[in-house]
């Protein structure tokens, strides 16, 4: 099997740019804030699934 890889670039004009990197901007504040909800309902978690795992030994 023949595995290709292209690779593009492009150069955006002030305005897209602008654009671009206000959209990217958002989506790094968004999947920051999803991370950081996941990473704490994961820690609050822990010690249920500690005593879950040792509690009936």
């Amino acid at each position: 099997m023949v595995q290709r890889a292209y690779r593009y670039r492009f150069y955006p004009d002030a305005e897209q740019e602008q654009f671009l990197r206000r959209t990217l901007g958002c989506t790094r504040l968004v999947y920051n804030k999803a991370l950081a909800a996941r990473t704490k309902e994961w820690f609050d978690i822990l010690p249920t699934l500690a005593v879950a795992e040792g509690g009936d030994s």
